[in-house]
C-alpha cells in the first residue's frame, strides 16, 4: 500500500504476492476496491498490482478534469517508475 506521485498527481496504489505481475485496472468512477477478491486470491502465484486513477478511490481528485488518456498516461508511468527494471517482459 502505498502513494505515488505521478504527474503532478497522487496515486493510490496496492502491491501483493511475488511472481509475474498482473496489473488490474477499474472502470471509471469506481476504484482498485473492485479486484480485492481476485487480487486476495491471484498474489498467491503473482506480484497483483491495483492503481486508483486519479479523482477516484483514494487518488487524490486533480485540480482540473481528466481524460482516459490522462488516466492511461498516469497508469504507465506509474509502472515505468515502480516495476519496469524488476520485472522486464
Amino acid at each position: 500500500m502505498g502513494v505515488a506521485n505521478v504527474n503532478g498527481t497522487s496515486l493510490y496504489y496496492e502491491a501483493h504476492g511475488a511472481g509475474r505481475p498482473l496489473v488490474f485496472l477499474h472502470g471509471w468512477g469506481t476504484s482498485g476496491r473492485v479486484w480485492d477478491a481476485q487480487a486476495a486470491d491471484l498474489s498467491r502465484d503473482h506480484h497483483v498490482i491495483t492503481v486508483d486513477w486519479r479523482g477516484c478511490g483514494r487518488s487524490r481528485r486533480a485540480a482540473t478534469g481528466y481524460t482516459i488518456a490522462d488516466v492511461t498516461h498516469d497508469t504507465l508511468e506509474f509502472l515505468d517508475a515502480r516495476w519496469s527494471s524488476r520485472h522486464p517482459c
